[in-house]
């Protein structure tokens, strides 16, 4: 299976109450100032209502864009998850950070793990890794494991499902002297996976060429790795959970329904810093994929 962020399926999990998850951790609740400074971007900027770039979308949520792709990658990720998997299965989220998705898993009902380096509690670290803090105060809810990806401390075929949301793109980039890592990392996935296991990637995908980075290493000529991962994890001994055909970018970019990040929405939520070449669109979104160990 392979799908990519769809603004109205974005706009579905809204209506369903699936997303915003309104239990987030205390982290990644906003503020009174922030709603605040929120409000005047999108003033300032005649952001995500006034956009001109979605005529044909009637009263978009602007929520649609509060944290980007995640608005339609972890719902994704935990309907494939209820249709594969029993509640009280162990799921691993790799690369886990401190973005929430571990406890979402513990209200879903499963065993939930994140798995993140240790780190100390220095705010430059949020985000990358787990802070002490955050182990402590949420331990009795996740179990958490300190390591990396490319060598999970954890035995062969001991975990139902694991989910990599958006990570995979940044092992990528700060690897990219040595291309094999991230083949490593999907190679550790599958190894600590039962039979039938569940291995669920997500990937942020730039797909304008001619915005900066996109054509250089790391990107390729169709966005992240993921057609070559999905080949690279049947060849171990995956198969798709429900066969699909990969699309490419050229034809997620005729799609209209596409999850695009216009410019006017990009800069009013503060996502431009280091995309100033984004052309007409910074086209920003992310695709997944869901295959079953054999």
């Amino acid at each position: 299976m392979i799908e990519y962020a769809k603004i109205s399926k974005m706009i579905e999990y809204q209506q369903r109450g699936i997303w915003p998850l309104d239990k987030f951790p205390s982290e990644h609740r906003l503020s009174l100032k922030q709603k605040i400074i929120d409000l005047l971007r999108i003033i300032l900027n005649k952001g995500p209502l006034k956009s001109t770039h979605y005529k044909n979308v009637v009263n978009l949520p602007t929520e649609c864009f509060r944290m980007g792709t995640r608005a339609w990658e972890y719902p994704w990720v935990l309907e494939i998850l209820r249709q594969n998997i029993k509640s009280n299965s162990k799921v691993l989220d790799c690369g886990c950070g401190i973005n929430g998705f571990p406890l979402i898993l513990n209200k879903q009902g499963y065993k939930a793990m994140g798995l993140d380096y240790f780190v100390n509690n220095d705010s430059k670290n949020v985000g990358y890794g787990l802070p002490s803090k955050y182990v402590k105060k949420y331990s009795d809810k996740i179990e958490f494991i300190n390591g990396g990806m490319e060598s999970i401390p954890l035995g062969n075929n001991t975990i139902d499902a694991v989910t990599c949301i958006s990570v995979m793109e940044h092992v990528v980039i700060e690897h990219k002297e040595n291309p094999d890592f991230h083949l490593q990392c999907l190679r550790e996935m599958y190894r600590v996976l039962k039979k039938n296991g569940i291995l669920i990637c997500t990937y942020d995908t730039i797909l304008n060429k001619n915005v900066l980075f996109a054509n250089k290493f790391g990107w390729g000529n169709e966005g992240w790795y993921y057609k070559e991962d999905i080949e690279y994890l049947i060849k171990l001994g995956m198969e798709p959970i429900v066969n699909s055909n990969i699309p490419t970018r050229e034809e997620i970019l005729k799609d209209e329904d596409a999850f695009f990040v216009p410019p006017d929405f990009y800069f009013a939520y503060g996502y431009g810093e280091g995309f100033e070449d984004y052309g007409k669109y910074h086209r920003l979104t992310s695709v997944g994929f869901a295959l079953r160990k054999i």
